[in-house]
């Protein structure tokens, strides 16, 4: 009886250090607005593999924290807590030395915040590469 106690709370362990794991290096972000159309469209569910800047090439679709009004960010650079902030989902067009990134939105008419207003995002600020998209569920 001990044994079988005991392997069923490793296995308990075994599974909250692996989704504990999984959650650091994977978030779903929900997309707002049209400005990356025809790639992603609004509502759209995207998977992203956090990572960092170097890990990024031109073309690639990202997310990353938006900067407020002033062009600047109240909240400390990125570590594992995510919650509370803004995100964009833009797509790399240069990556810039040094650690940063150049980002835009696919539909021009409608990418009001990428960083031909802001300018280059600081690499600190990136969440991570869209690496699945899923379109909203059809009414």
């Amino acid at each position: 009886m001990t044994a079988v106690v005991v392997t069923a709370a490793v296995v308990l362990l075994a599974g909250i250090m692996v989704a504990v794991r999984v959650r650091r290096r994977w978030v779903v972000v929900k997309v707002r607005g049209e400005s990356m159309q025809p790639a992603l469209q609004n509502g759209d569910a995207v998977l992203v593999r956090r990572c960092s800047a170097d890990k990024v090439a031109v073309g690639d679709i990202v997310v990353v924290e938006a900067p407020g009004r002033d062009r600047r960010w109240t909240t400390p650079p990125l570590g594992s807590r995510t919650g509370d902030r803004a995100w964009l989902v833009k797509r790399v067009a240069a990556v810039v030395p040094p650690h940063a990134l150049v980002v835009l939105g696919d539909n021009r008419a409608t990418s009001g915040q990428d960083s031909l207003v802001f300018g280059p995002l600081p690499a600190e600020r990136l969440l991570g590469v869209v690496v699945v998209r899923r379109p909203p569920p059809r009414s």
